[in-house]
């Protein structure tokens, strides 16, 4: 479509009124397939923006809302090179279109290379049609996709996570008395490395338990099922020390690590991936670089 038309097509949404309040269908295919997960995920994007009215399309479902945004991510040998959605009304007429490549400036400045940095290409370009807050800021709004996120993410009741932040004040008063127990596949290297740093007494290597925690495509579940197995595990098995570590490395994706205390109580429960500002200053590429990663979010907690 050349500019003039891409023009009229976009006052011709205009002109229909669609904004955050519109009742909006989310239809989107993946790499050649429907996931409902990621059309989820992208949903609650849109919900971060300001929309409540939203519907994941369903086989065969005659479309309820107002309107129906199509989109297809198209990959080629496992790279991201095209980004397709359109905006249709109940009648199915477009009111609005949009294609991106890599060969486009928003493309190469968030650097598309994964599903979520699509999915951030494709709301940036949303926000003036359907008049979306910051769907990425620290106030993004939460509904039923964030609450439906988080109980698929296993995240235990506030009321169990608001208890880790006074635990925390009295780990971090105690700071240059507290001892540590390391429990971690490189448990050696680690402990010597906050050991070394300085910040607490001191940090001895522990046997790491195992914790057979399933994969999943959320990394958040992966993370408190591993924190809950972890704090079993020092319920049954009190350290040696005031405080229990324990940290698992997802190859160099991302890393993980809990801190109970003696009783087993949550402390600290902790993931970096590479949206992560301190994950992105170390960018591991070896097991080393991931628990010089651990010693910086620890002492960052502790400071």
């Amino acid at each position: 479509m050349n500019r003039c038309g891409m023009i009229l097509v976009l006052l011709a949404g205009i002109a229909f009124g669609q904004d955050r309040n519109s009742s909006v269908t989310v239809d989107l295919v993946f790499a050649g397939r429907s996931v409902p997960q990621v059309t989820e995920a992208l949903a609650l994007f849109l919900e971060q923006g300001g929309m409540d009215n939203l519907e994941v399309a369903k086989p065969g479902a005659p479309q309820q809302t107002d309107y129906r945004l199509t989109a297809e991510f198209v990959a080629t040998d496992r790279r991201f090179t095209e980004i397709r959605a359109s905006l249709t009304d109940r009648a199915g007429k477009a009111v609005w279109t949009t294609r991106a490549t890599p060969e486009d400036a928003d493309w190469k400045k968030i650097g598309v290379q994964e599903p979520m940095q699509c999915m951030m290409l494709l709301i940036e370009r949303l926000r003036p049609v359907l008049k979306l807050d910051d769907a990425f800021g620290p106030a993004a709004h939460q509904g039923k996709f964030a609450r439906l996120m988080e109980e698929r993410s296993g995240l235990p009741p506030e009321q169990e996570r608001s208890a880790m932040r006074p635990r925390l004040a009295t780990m971090k008063r105690s700071g240059p008395s507290v001892t540590l127990a390391v429990y971690a596949r490189d448990a050696d290297g680690l402990a010597s490395r906050i050991g070394s740093a300085g910040f607490i007494k001191s940090a001895r290597p522990a046997t790491a338990p195992e914790l057979h925690v399933a994969a999943n495509m959320n990394e958040q579940k992966m993370l408190w099922d591993a924190a809950r197995g972890f704090r079993d595990f020092i319920r049954k098995n009190p350290p040696n020390a005031d405080y229990a570590l324990y940290a698992e490395y997802l190859g160099t994706n991302a890393v993980h690590f809990i801190v109970c205390d003696r009783s087993g109580e949550w402390v600290i429960v902790d993931f970096q991936n590479d949206h992560h500002p301190d994950f992105q200053s170390i960018a591991p590429k070896t097991p080393e670089d991931c628990a010089r990663l651990v010693v910086k979010r620890l002492q960052t907690y502790l400071q």
